[in-house]
């Protein structure tokens, strides 16, 4: 019967995709981003959506969107396909 009561103490499996790495040295950033827009931003880039980026830094979709929204106005892009395009061309990821 202890069989039938026993409880998964793994740890939960850890996010799929890559995170980036705080201590990797960034390129100089022009448009001011925070250590935040810049993971968001790399994770963007990858195609991930709101949800999967929240999941990534146990944020809400609510803060992932406003980290985008930011993004979308200091990089003066209007979509994510911009946003990921001028941070190729610029070195951001």
């Amino acid at each position: 019967m202890a069989d039938t009561l026993a409880l998964d103490t793994a740890p939960p499996t850890s996010i799929a995709f890559p995170l980036p790495s705080p201590s990797a040295p960034r390129p100089a950033d022009p448009f001011g981003l925070s250590p935040r827009e810049h993971e968001v931003l790399a994770l963007l880039t990858q195609r991930l959506t709101d949800p999967e980026i929240a999941a990534a830094f146990s944020i809400s979709p609510r803060t992932v969107h406003r980290h985008t929204s930011n993004l979308f106005d200091k990089l003066g892009v209007n979509s994510r396909r911009e946003a990921a395009a001028l941070a190729a061309r610029s070195g951001l990821v």
